[in-house]
């Protein structure tokens, strides 16, 4: 039977016999088993707890209540009322004090009478009388949760943003089960940009307070967020047929049954369904019935259909994974999920399935672990993203957004991979990607059983040779880079094999390339030039290189890409568009011929990508030198690549404290083509990401559209001259090049020190000048265009360098 809200409030009143009061509080333990942080139910069953003598349970319960929300004014007077412990009675009982629902004639509490002085002066808007009483408590009861709330609500009414900021991360890491505290800092993080650790702290709340009540008293019914917390109404449990819970339906309570409560914390509110704890991630392939229906026809519709199955129950069947189909426009896939189907193809919908989805899970102990999207554009679009660079992209292709519950989508939750089809009528690459996953991941699972009955006694065997087959697979990975870009390329490559096994464009090119050394690495690597409209990649000469070779010769085309090679199995390239594949053919996109080849894996980028010329390395060079020693330590290709994007992220905010328009664009347009779980070991170990490490502190978002436009630059003309000797190095035809010149002042927090030499955060206005240069070349009735940005401090020091690829 289905048991709602409503029901257990309609019970409370109605249970009477032993045997009925027995059944309700069985199904409050279950409801509260489920929806954890509903708060009213939870005070219903201590409550009921307490009358059926279990006392010290019942306690227990009211004590979580008042850690979640210290402010729950019923819970305090079970507590002094039924609390064995002197101590803990006397503070309960101040708590009654300041609520002045006590009808005891004992002393005034301590603290309390003083307290209400700051709540009175604060309604009164008296901010004076207001400080002065609540620095005088904070010094003496320095560990009272409600002084602590009120000192808060004090220093919110101030207009100093860092003061609320420092306040409530002090208190929300000292108090971090309380709501109240979270909430105020989950705003405050959010003015100051860091939307990462905000949605952690909403998420918390939603998890802790499934009503929204504390959201409310804080900020009123129609807040900021209230779109996080679902109905009430929609809660509800399923318990076996009981007749005394029928009967119970059936009774209504009499007015004298009636009983009050302090439910201005709850009743018929927003709320939020469980986020437990998760045990075991899920391994969700998703894609569309009408995309496939559209494109290959309804025969093809059940056949991808079942093979997206199959590929679920060999994942499933990992010692640590549950896998699961989704297709969100399917109405009798989504009724398992108990879930509402969507009519549209609009890929922020597909987010939010993906966000009931992982809602579903929560409740059930599971969380997305790994996201394999099973089609290309036209069957689950990638997300059209706003481009963060003054370059001539008009959007940012990015499967991000699919990668998180929330809307900051720069750090993924779980890892996307997606197996992308063609275009025109053929599923070939399609059921191709399947197929061999499903083979591949059912192989993994025979050799596992292989591993258990053979044991201990081939474990040195198996390491020793791991070994010799790593060492060999390093000799053999494939490199491939522009001259210009030689020394970032050697840096990038550097954990998965030596300099001299790059290959360098020019020399090279598509006549005398030894293609054949492609199909014989596990691993292959390109820092060459691409374009959206040309299906191939191109070299560019270094500078000082002045013989009458092309300035950009075409490096390699699909031809060279062998379609019946076992190898390269992983593939990253730093190429501009190299994953750009809206209406191409794998004739078209090497990144579509790789992976009608042998690849398992590609990771490329679907637009223009910037990175560095020398190290230090930065944008895609960086990436690419995080993912490959990654996978040089046996990561899965999808731990590799979110972890790989994470330490961009960490590695920028420790150079420069924000992220401007081009490492934007590199954490949000470099995507997977394949199998997330894929690894080229099969002994590898998998890392899911934790929840601790996707946590930063406070940082800026800069894009070049929130840069001041000017005319005549800060900085002399001496400094421009300087920095044009320095890029025409990098930069061909420099003199003709088109120049734009934006400033920002930003706020980047430092550490300081105070009188007495204590460290604090300071907000301090640093000047930043951006130069983009940008000149287009002719190549083969193409245009490549070249962007070369630099950023400038306040003093015109030359502090960033980057280029397009």
């Amino acid at each position: 039977m289905k048991i709602t809200r409503n029901d257990l409030l309609k019970w409370e009143k109605t249970a009477v016999s032993s045997e009925e009061v027995a059944a309700f509080l069985n199904c409050l333990k279950e409801w509260i088993t489920v929806y954890p942080g509903d708060l009213e139910i939870r005070y219903l069953y201590a409550k009921t707890l307490i009358s059926k003598q279990s006392i010290p349970e019942g306690i227990s319960e009211l004590q979580t209540i008042i850690t979640i929300h210290p402010e729950y004014k019923n819970a305090y007077n079970l507590l002094y009322k039924y609390c064995d412990e002197e101590e803990k009675r006397r503070e309960y009982y101040d708590y009654l004090n300041f609520y002045n629902i006590s009808d005891s004639r004992e002393e005034l509490g301590s603290w309390s009478g003083r307290l209400k002085e700051v709540d009175q002066a604060l309604k009164q808007n008296n901010a004076t009388k207001a400080e002065s009483e609540l620095f005088s408590l904070l010094q003496e009861y320095p560990d009272n949760v409600l002084i602590a709330i009120y000192h808060t609500r004090f220093v919110m009414q101030s207009t100093d943003d860092y003061s609320i900021l420092q306040i409530a991360r002090r208190y929300s890491e000292k108090w971090n089960s309380c709501v109240f505290f979270n909430l105020v800092y989950a705003n405050i993080l959010f003015k100051f940009g860091s939307e990462i650790e905000a949605m952690q702290l909403l998420r918390d709340a939603v998890f802790k307070d499934h009503t929204g009540v504390v959201a409310r008293e804080l900020w009123g019914e129609e807040h900021a967020y209230s779109h996080l917390w679902l109905a009430s109404k929609d809660f509800f449990i399923t318990h076996p047929d009981d007749q005394t819970l029928a009967d119970l339906n059936l009774k209504e309570p009499s007015q004298k049954d009636s009983k009050q409560y302090n439910v201005s914390t709850i009743s018929g509110q927003s709320g939020s369904y469980s986020r437990s704890i998760f045990s075991k991630p899920a391994y969700v392939l998703m894609s569309t019935k009408k995309g496939i229906t559209a494109k290959y026809g309804e025969n093809t519709f059940s056949v991808i259909q079942s093979r997206m199955q199959e590929l679920a129950d060999a994942i499933a069947k990992r010692e640590n994974w549950d896998a699961f189909v989704f297709i969100p426009d399917d109405e009798n896939c989504m009724l398992q999920y108990g879930l509402r189907f969507i009519e549209s193809n609009d890929p922020w919908e597909f987010k939010l399935a993906l966000h009931d989805l992982s809602n579903y899970f929560q409740e059930r102990g599971k969380k997305i672990g790994s996201l394999l999207i099973v089609g290309g554009d036209d069957l689950i679009p990638f997300h059209r993203l706003p481009n963060p660079t003054d370059d001539s992209d008009v959007e940012v292709l990015s499967d991000n957004p699919y990668a998180t519950d929330d809307s900051n989508y720069f750090v993924p939750q779980w890892a996307v991979g997606r197996f992308p089809d063609e275009k025109g009528s053929d599923p070939g690459l399609l059921l191709k990607q399947l197929r061999e996953a499903i083979k591949w991941h059912k192989e993994q699972n025979q050799h596992q059983t292989l591993g258990e009955r053979i044991g201990e006694a081939l474990q040195f065997w198996n390491a020793f040779t791991n070994m010799v087959r790593e060492m060999n697979e390093k000799r053999t990975n494939y490199g491939y880079s522009t001259a210009i870009w030689q020394r970032s390329s050697i840096a990038a490559f550097r954990p998965i094999g030596k300099a001299n096994y790059i290959r360098i464009s020019p020399p090279y090119n598509v006549n005398n390339l030894d293609a054949i050394s492609i199909k014989e690495a596990e691993f292959a690597y390109f820092n060459l030039h691409g374009l959206d409209d040309s299906p191939n990649w191109y070299g560019q000469k270094d500078i000082s290189n002045t013989d009458n070779t092309p300035d950009f010769p075409v490096a390699i085309q699909p031809s060279l890409i062998d379609p019946q090679a076992t190898k390269p199995a992983i593939v990253l390239s730093e190429a501009c568009y190299g994953s750009y594949i809206i209406n191409k053919t794998s004739d078209e996109s090497l990144s579509l011929r790789f992976l009608t080849s042998s690849c398992r894996a590609f990771i490329g980028s679907t637009c223009i990508a910037y990175g560095s010329i020398y190290p230090p390395l930065i944008g895609a060079d960086q990436l690419a030198y995080f993912f490959w020693n990654l996978i040089e330590k046996n990561y899965t290709v999808g731990d590799a690549y979110i972890r790989a994007k994470m330490n961009l992220m960490k590695s920028i905010l420790r150079r420069q404290g924000y992220l401007d328009g081009e490492d934007q664009k590199t954490l949000l347009s470099f995507v997977l083509y394949g199998d997330p779980l894929y690894f080229g070991d099969s002994n590898s170990g998998e890392h899911l990401m934790q929840e601790e490490e996707k946590y930063f502190s406070p940082y800026q978002v800069v894009a070049d559209r929130d840069l001041e436009d000017i005319a005549i630059p800060a900085i002399s003309a001496e400094i421009l001259s300087n920095v044009k000797e320095v890029v025409k190095e990098y930069l061909p035809g420099i003199e003709s090049a088109n120049l734009s010149v934006r400033e920002k002042q930003m706020k980047i927090r430092k550490l300081g020190t105070q009188n007495k030499g204590a460290e604090i955060e300071q907000d301090q206005t640093a000047s930043r000048v951006f130069l983009t240069y940008t000149k287009n070349f002719q190549v083969q009735n193409r245009t490549i265009k070249q962007y070369t940005r630099v950023t400038l401090d306040e003093k015109g020091k030359m502090v960033k360098l980057s280029v397009s690829k």
